[in-house]
């Protein structure tokens, strides 16, 4: 007979502790107490691919585990097996207290598939992210915004690639035409304390002025990425320096119509960026004033190594400077 010399709470704070799935494993097997919380503990965290979601859905059909999910990740890597929708909204009605869902390259759920999900369990979602999964239509977004107000962190990656793809096919002359400040409106009005939102490579939602009357509307923004939003220009960064002043990260590569006066505009009203990313071929003068505006600067990514390193670490002795590869510009 095993003895067991821990207290229920004190076995809860131990596998607190335990961040892998192989060592909750082990501990289901030394005894029906550590069974009983190292299985709820295993089941806080599940990161699944979807032709492993039908089990997974199962077990907790079977149980009461699907109140102790609390982190959903669903990844398609195979080609051929993407999700199944029913599957996927019966998993999301069974996990009520969820409160992150990531799908990667979900591609196979639609927009009602979603928001059905989101019925359920949206209202205590936290963090939402969507990458290279749908055609989200801008006028579901509002409703997405609707079932999760609670939201704090929002990534949407790739959206509509349907769409960026014929943009590259056809390109288009008037890509504006495309675009419009309602598509991002809901972000403001719905979900007011956000502080990540992260639209990169979602170019066809994002000019000038979705930034003037929608981004710059979250007050309490930190955390901002707008890589490869090509119709975004120097207006764009003079909004956000002039309305997000708590402003602590920021992604803007790719973005081939900045400038270094949209670069300055930035910095100069957002003094607590402690991340920069940016691909804007930035003279040295402007990285010296980059430097001087930027106290809490910690890490620099520029897209040009034509930069006197050795100058700029005197001027950053703190901040780790890197370089990003350019991409190919969108004609």
């Amino acid at each position: 007979m095993v003895v067991n010399p821990f207290i229920p709470e004190i076995l809860e704070n131990i596998f607190d502790h335990i961040h892998t799935s192989k060592a909750l494993l082990q501990c289901l097997l030394v005894s029906r107490e550590w069974y009983a919380c190292a299985i709820r503990h295993l089941y806080y965290e599940a990161n699944l691919q979807p032709n492993s979601l039908p089990l997974f859905q199962s077990t907790i059909s079977s149980s009461t585990l699907g109140g102790t999910v609390t982190r959903l990740v669903i990844s398609r890597k195979d080609p051929q097996n993407d999700i199944k929708s029913s599957v996927f909204i019966d998993v999301a009605h069974r996990c009520p207290n969820l409160k992150i869902l990531t799908l990667k390259r979900c591609q196979g759920l639609s927009n009602h598939d979603l928001l059905a999900a989101l019925e359920v369990c949206g209202r205590n979602l936290i963090r939402l992210q969507l990458t290279e999964c749908l055609d989200i239509a801008p006028e579901n977004l509002s409703l997405i915004a609707t079932k999760c107000p609670n939201l704090i962190h929002l990534v949407l990656t790739k959206i509509n690639p349907n769409m960026i793809h014929s943009m590259l096919v056809v390109r288009s002359p008037d890509p504006n035409a495309l675009i419009s400040p309602d598509t991002l409106n809901w972000v403001a009005k719905s979900l007011p304390h956000l502080k990540r939102l992260v639209l990169n490579d979602c170019c066809i939602w994002v000019n000038d002025a979705v930034i003037r009357q929608a981004i710059c509307r979250l007050p309490e923004l930190r955390n901002l990425g707008l890589a490869a939003c090509r119709y975004m220009t120097n207006e764009g960064m003079r909004a956000i320096g002039a309305s997000l002043k708590y402003l602590e990260e920021i992604e803007l590569s790719g973005n081939f119509q900045l400038t270094d006066e949209g670069i300055l505009a930035l910095v100069h009203g957002c003094p607590s960026i402690k991340k920069l990313r940016c691909s804007v071929p930035l003279t040295m003068e402007t990285l010296r004033i980059v430097a001087a505006s930027l106290p809490a600067l910690r890490r620099l990514q520029l897209g040009s190594e034509h930069v006197q390193v050795g100058v700029l670490k005197e001027w950053m002795p703190r901040v780790k400077v890197s370089f990003c590869r350019l991409p190919i510009p969108m004609l």
